[in-house]
This record gives structure tokens, C-alpha cells and sequence, in this order.
């Protein structure tokens, strides 16, 4: 079978990426141990205080930075 360079290029870049993007599936762990209601508070605290809107890319990493900070704190004994 004879495989055109572009071709085999444009499927190597595809599979990288999609390798990439199960990488970083899996290193934001999921709102494990967050109730909605705690959920609820810390994106109010994005929108509310940072005054950052829904939908955008500030939003989003706000709203991860302060989940990731409330899992570890909120752990039994992290205090």
C-alpha cells in the first residue's frame, strides 16, 4: 500500500493529538468528593469576586484552580 507523504503526516499529527488530549483527560481528576453545592460556591467566587464570565478561558481556569485547592483542603486531616 502506498501511503502519500501528507497523508501519513496529517495522520500522525491526528493521533498525537488525540493522545494529547487523553493526557490531559486524565490529569484533571473529576469534581471527586465536591458537592454541588460547594461546586456551586466556587464558581461564584470566579464570577462574583474575580468578576470573570461564564464561557471563557479565565472562567474555566479559575473555576479549576479553586476546585483543585477546595479537593485538597477539604480532605479529612488536610488542615
Amino acid at each position: 500500500m502506498h501511503v502519500r507523504p501528507r497523508c501519513a503526516i496529517f495522520h500522525i499529527s491526528a493521533f498525537t493529538a488525540s493522545l494529547s488530549g487523553v493526557a490531559c483527560a486524565q490529569i484533571v481528576p473529576p469534581d471527586r468528593g465536591l458537592s454541588p453545592e460547594r461546586r456551586t460556591q466556587l464558581e461564584q467566587i470566579c464570577t462574583d469576586t474575580m468578576q470573570l464570565s461564564r464561557g471563557t478561558t479565565h472562567f474555566e481556569d479559575c473555576v479549576d484552580v479553586l476546585r483543585a485547592a477546595a479537593r485538597k483542603n477539604d480532605q479529612p486531616g488536610a488542615r
